[in-house]
């Protein structure tokens, strides 16, 4: 899915095309993509342009979501530190993501800014209906966050995923059994609640 923003846009637009004539144009929610991945003490201007890029061909792809993160935090420093800069800088993909009608989708990584239930509501307190979250469970656990507390905070700024991944290799296999069953009832509870 990170090979996406290096595709070049004709090569994405002739598959589309291509699939248009074969009466078939495929259905895209959301692209994935390596936005936000990058340390917050690195440059910003050259992964500003690959971001305004991995717009451009999430458009092409009619997709209206694109998934992004917070930026690395040097391992020896307070995330508190950089607040400002990791807001200025998504403040500044959500201003140009405006222009193409597309919601950035922050999701939870293991050191970056957003890695805990914390900071991630944080982002979406601030950005409000301007980023929507994607909620990665097993990133949580490794950083110690309670999982299902974080999702109940966070279902009420559009939790538009949730990322079931590697749950062997960082947990307890039959806690995360019912992890994922707790959050699936919860999901199912808030929409309910959501439509009565």
């Amino acid at each position: 899915a990170n090979l996406l923003s290096s595709i070049l846009d004709k090569g994405v637009s002739q598959l589309i095309k291509r699939g248009v004539r074969n009466d078939y144009k495929p259905i895209i929610e959301q692209t994935s993509s390596p936005i936000g991945k990058i340390n917050i003490t690195d440059n910003f201007s050259d992964h500003l342009e690959k971001f305004k890029h991995t717009l451009e061909i999430a458009e092409i792809l009619d997709a209206k979501n694109l998934r992004m993160f917070s930026f690395f935090i040097p391992k020896e420093k307070s995330a508190d530190l950089y607040t400002e800069e990791v807001f200025e800088r998504i403040g500044k993909f959500t201003e140009i993501a405006k222009d193409y009608n597309i919601t950035l989708c922050h999701e939870n990584e293991k050191g970056i800014y957003g890695d805990i239930t914390e900071r991630c509501l944080e982002l979406a307190e601030y950005f409000g209906d301007r980023m929507g979250c994607i909620f990665d469970p097993s990133n949580y656990i490794q950083c110690g966050s309670e999982t299902l507390e974080g999702f109940r905070l966070l279902f009420v700024f559009a939790c538009r995923h949730v990322v079931i991944k590697r749950y062997k290799s960082v947990y307890n296999s039959s806690r995360i059994n019912d992890i994922v069953y707790e959050l699936c009832l919860d999901v199912f509870l808030q929409i309910v609640c959501c439509v009565s």
